[in-house]
């Protein structure tokens, strides 16, 4: 359930305890804009960065097949954070 709160809505800030109430106000949304960045960047630094460096032992043939396949789709994805992110 927690990994289904964090990726698979738009705002997960709210998901957190205690911060549902933030919802709709500009200090929530600032907070979750922040909230949301900060996650991008640990998704970008371990998640792509990471793997693309330094594939999982026994796992470096799939890794690159993967990022080879998916690398419209992942470079799509950057542009709208960035887009969305104004980074």
């Amino acid at each position: 359930m927690s990994i289904q709160s964090l990726i698979f809505v738009p705002d997960p800030y709210f998901n957190e305890p205690g911060y549902e109430g933030l919802r709709g106000s500009k200090e929530g949304e600032e907070l979750s804009s922040c909230y949301n960045g900060t996650i991008r960047e640990g998704t970008l630094s371990e998640a792509l960065f990471n793997q693309m460096l330094y594939p999982s032992l026994f796992f470096e043939e799939a890794i690159a097949r993967h990022f080879t396949c998916k690398s419209r789709c992942l470079l799509a994805q950057l542009e709208n954070w960035q887009v969305a992110y104004k980074v």
